[in-house]
C-alpha cells in the first residue's frame, strides 16, 4: 500500500511538472471585432465599446503572454490595430493608440467584420478568440430595418459559412450585445428583476447563434454590472490555468491571485491549511 501511494504522489508531481512547462510557454491571441454601423448611434450613444476596449486590455495585463488586436466593421471591415502584446511597459502606449469610434458606416457586414479577425489570427498559437461587440442588425442592404432584401440573406449565407472554419480552428467567438436594453441599463434606467423574461431582439438571437455555433458564449447587457461582467468572464475564459505544485515540505506555499475562483489542493489526510494571517482549515 505504502508504495502505491509513493507512487501516486510521483505521478502527480511529474504530471504537474510537465503543467508548468505548458503552462510557461502559455499564450492567447483575440480580435475585439466592433460594429460601427450608423445603428450603434441609437444602442450604443455612450460608446461603451471604446470604454470595453481598454476594460478588456486591463484584464488581459494582468497575465503574461496576451496578445490583442482591433477591428472595425461597417460596409468593410478594417484592421485598427494589428496584433500586439499586452505588456505593463507598453500598455498607456497601446491605449493612447487606440482610434476613436465613429458610428457613421451605412451598412452592418458583421461576417466581415469576423473573416477579418480570423485573417490576422492565422499563424498565432496558443488560444485564439474573437469578441464581437454589436446590437446584430445584420444589414448589407442598408435597409433592412425597413425591408429584408436578398442581399441580406446573402450576407447572413456568408456569415453562417464561417462557423464551420472557426470550429475546425478551434477560434472561439465571444459576442456581446449593445441595444436598446443595454442602452437602458447603462444609462442607469430601471433594472429588470432577475427572473423577469425579456424577449430577445432578432440581432441578440443573431448574436446568440454566433457565440453557441463557435464553442463561444453569448452576453446580453440588461443590467450596469452585466457590462464588467461580461469582459471579466471572458478573461477568465481564455487566462492559463492557473497551477500550483504540490507541497512537499511542511512549511509549502502556494499563491492565488485576485481572479482565482478556487483552488484544488492535493495532499496527505492530515494536511492543514494556514493562511498569511494564521487562519487554520
Amino acid at each position: 500500500m505504502r508504495r502505491r501511494v509513493i507512487g501516486t504522489w510521483g505521478c502527480l508531481v511529474a504530471l504537474l511538472s510537465l503543467w508548468c512547462v505548458a503552462e510557461s510557454a502559455w499564450e492567447s491571441t483575440g480580435v475585439l471585432v466592433l460594429d460601427i454601423s450608423r445603428s450603434m448611434q441609437d444602442n450604443d450613444p455612450r460608446n461603451i465599446r471604446n470604454d470595453g476596449e481598454q476594460t478588456f486590455i486591463d484584464f488581459l495585463n494582468s497575465v503574461e503572454g496576451n496578445h490583442l488586436g482591433v477591428v472595425f466593421f461597417g460596409a468593410k471591415a478594417r484592421v485598427m490595430q494589428p496584433v500586439t502584446a499586452i505588456r505593463r511597459e507598453t500598455l498607456k502606449s497601446l491605449k493612447d493608440s487606440l482610434p476613436p469610434i465613429d458610428s457613421r458606416a451605412q451598412r452592418t457586414e458583421i461576417g466581415l467584420g469576423m473573416a477579418k479577425g480570423v485573417e490576422i489570427l492565422e499563424g498565432r498559437g496558443g488560444t485564439r478568440y474573437l469578441v464581437v461587440m454589436s446590437d446584430g442588425e445584420l444589414d448589407r442592404s442598408g435597409r433592412a430595418a425597413q425591408r429584408w432584401s436578398r442581399d441580406d440573406e446573402l450576407a447572413l449565407r456568408e456569415l453562417r459559412a464561417l462557423y464551420p472554419k472557426l470550429r475546425q480552428e478551434n477560434i472561439l467567438v465571444f459576442t456581446i450585445a449593445l441595444t436598446e436594453y443595454s442602452r437602458k441599463a447603462l444609462a442607469g434606467g430601471a433594472e429588470p428583476q432577475p427572473n423577469a423574461p425579456i424577449q430577445m431582439t432578432s440581432g441578440e438571437l443573431l448574436l446568440k447563434e454566433i457565440a453557441e455555433s463557435t464553442n463561444g458564449k453569448f452576453y446580453r447587457i440588461l443590467r450596469q454590472r452585466d457590462y464588467l461582467d461580461a469582459f471579466l468572464d471572458i478573461f477568465l475564459q481564455v487566462r492559463p490555468p492557473t497551477l500550483y505544485t504540490l507541497p512537499r515540505q511542511a512549511d509549502g506555499r502556494f499563491y492565488l491571485n485576485q481572479f482565482d475562483a478556487e483552488a484544488v489542493v492535493i495532499g496527505p489526510r492530515d494536511m492543514r491549511l494556514v493562511t498569511p494571517r494564521g487562519q487554520r482549515f
